[in-house]
């Protein structure tokens, strides 16, 4: 039997070495979606009805990006509680993370104890190492460090604690089960990939409680089957209640296709068990191009390498089924839970890296598993092979908490994280602009242009880059060089909310106000919900002298973004120009409250 309190007390070092290696990245700032979801958000900075802000129909039409995903409202909910005990300072986000991370190391080290105790070694070392190694794995720092990838967190938290309550009550007391549901809800209230909880409880249940015996599994049926019923209700909610199933934020024409995404799987696949071993290459983003035919070398070579290595696994598996338990246990739970992204269900890139923190789970059972096995079992009496076998592994734990170390340090500048991603793939549009945008922001504004210009390159007929090079044109009063570019955009797509800000912006600026009206207008027809438009108009109007008009855009500013202080700043001015010092002084007195350091 495992001894739970040495065991315990062994976790200790892991949670603190795990402190260690991720405290560089606790001051890192906001990138790539946290900036939209997060820093852009209206909804996590006012906490009032704060529920109809987490769940809400989806409106395709008028869909702010910025605002909360109704799909997760829990993710959202912990964003908005760390914005109101620390706003924006990310110190706060990535202690959440963080936090979150440790509690599923803990929950993993039980889980592990609970399954482990079914097969034939029965070492407390392995559960230790196997929360150990998915504690300081460096891949998983894609998902603990960058803030917006909360959602694989909060999920694996419910994942496991879902697992675990059923095990509970399937071997103590059925009284457990009703939290296995509630975990079960409030995971793919986190992130809908935890739809697949049915499969792994069964997958537990058959090759652990019930030892490859159907009809000890049948006699948990009630229990499997309101598991079973869950996700189609969680669909039918999805689809009557939000208004869309699938990645209903994302424009379609940043979905794949679903032949090219089909095709690429395996591919995919292989590439996160690559990183897993050796997480040698890790990227903010991987740039991957779809196939156009199963005839691509990526595709055929990955599909064969797949068939032979499940077909090689199935032989295994069956010739020693004693011995390959959980190497069945742990390969069948990285299919099952990587599915949801790795199937049939195209998404926006085949490949990220936070999407394998939950079925990385099932490679480190497998690796710390059978290392032990071979050192207890296979060599046991052999004991130059075993100290072999001990040194490298040590060796392999030591170079995995170096890595970690060193990639979150890179989490503290954005600009090399991104440096890597063109590195590797010259021709990432993406990339290219994110460093655009990063230059643009820190005002090293020749390196703005240069990168714009490279991405423009890359693909002309892609909106950002001419609008982004228009801005930073704007920035150095090139407004001629400025208007261009955001005719050329224009051009390629006229229904843009924030392009036509933009160009109403630089009319204002040179005087032209008809023509800044006009645009503002149009960005509020095409989006209502976002409320720049709308403050820009006041501004417009203010400028003119229309101040009951000003009044009125400032007030529906404010109606989108009740926490914009600078809104609320502009409408106290319009007041005490139309002499109502009163509500005047409630403007000025919100405005003190939101810029307050200890709001």
């Amino acid at each position: 039997m495992l001894k739970k309190k040495i065991s315990f007390i062994y976790l200790i070092p892991v949670i603190l070495l795990t402190c260690l290696l991720y405290s560089p990245s606790l001051n890192a700032p906001f990138i790539f979606d946290d900036k939209t979801k997060i820093v852009a958000n209206p909804d996590i900075k006012d906490f009032n009805n704060i529920l109809a802000k987490l769940v809400y129909p989806y409106d395709k039409e008028n869909f702010n990006p910025a605002r909360n995903d109704p799909s997760r409202p829990i993710v959202y909910l912990t964003y908005a509680l760390n914005y109101q005990f620390g706003e924006l300072n990310t110190r706060g986000y990535h202690f959440v993370n963080l936090f979150i991370h440790l509690l599923n190391v803990v929950l993993l080290f039980f889980l592990s104890k609970k399954v482990l105790l079914f097969t034939q070694l029965k070492s407390p070392w392995i559960p230790l190492f196997i929360s150990f190694i998915f504690a300081v794995h460096p891949l998983n720092t894609s998902t603990v460090s960058y803030i917006f990838a909360r959602s694989d967190l909060l999920a694996t938290l419910f994942y496991l604690l879902s697992i675990i309550s059923f095990l509970l009550a399937r071997e103590r007391n059925k009284l457990f089960f009703p939290l296995t549901l509630i975990f079960f809800i409030f995971a793919l209230f986190s992130k809908q990939s935890a739809i697949t909880i049915p499969a792994t409880i069964l997958l537990c249940d058959y090759i652990f409680l019930s030892k490859g015996n159907i009809k000890k599994v049948w006699e948990g049926k009630y229990c499997h089957l309101t598991l079973w019923a869950m996700p189609p209700l969680y669909i039918l909610w999805r689809l009557f209640i939000l208004g869309g199933i699938g990645d209903v934020e994302a424009k379609p024409e940043w979905l794949w296709n679903r032949e090219s995404y089909i095709f690429i799987q395996p591919y995919a696949i292989f590439h996160y068990v690559h990183l897993l071993f050796f997480p040698n290459e890790l990227l903010i983003y991987h740039r991957v191009i779809p196939p156009t035919s199963f005839l691509d070398q990526r595709v055929y070579i990955s599909w064969v390498s797949l068939i032979v290595l499940l077909v090689f696994l199935f032989f295994l598996v069956k010739k020693k089924p004693e011995e390959t338990k959980v190497l069945l246990f742990g390969s069948i739970w990285f299919f099952i839970t990587i599915s949801p992204t790795s199937t049939i269900f195209p998404t926006t890139t085949a490949i990220h890296e936070n999407r394998t923190y939950l079925p990385g789970i099932g490679f480190y059972f497998v690796l710390v598993y059978y290392c032990f096995f071979f050192v207890q079992e296979k060599y046991k009496d052999k004991k130059g092979v075993k100290s072999v076998f001990i040194l490298m592994f040590l060796i392999y734990f030591a170079v995995l908490s170096v890595m970690n170390y060193e990639r979150n340090r890179d989490y503290n500048n954005p600009i090399k994280l991104w440096r890597e991603a063109v590195n590797k793939y010259p021709k990432f549009y993406e990339a290219r602009k994110a460093l655009g945008d990063l230059y643009l922001k820190r005002k090293k504004y020749q390196h703005a242009i240069w990168e714009y210009k490279k991405a423009i390159y890359i693909d002309y007929t892609i909106l950002e880059g001419h609008n982004n090079l228009g801005l930073t044109y704007v920035a150095l009063q090139q407004d001629k060089k400025a208007l261009n570019e955001f005719l050329i955009a224009l051009s390629i797509n006229p229904n843009s909310y924030e392009l036509r800000n933009n160009i109403g912006n630089l009319y204002l600026r040179n005087g032209l106000y008809g023509n800044a009206e006009n645009e503002f207008l149009i960005a509020k027809k095409i989006n209502s919900s976002l409320p720049l438009a709308y403050f820009n108009l006041g501004r417009l109007y203010q400028l003119e002298g229309k101040l009951f008009l000003a009044r009125r855009e400032y007030e529906n500013a404010i109606q989108v973004d009740s926490q914009w202080s600078e809104a609320h700043n502009n409408l106290g001015q319009v007041y005490q120009l139309l002499g109502d010092e009163e509500k005047a002084m409630i403007e000025f007195k919100k405005v003190s409250e939101l810029n307050s350091p200890n709001k």
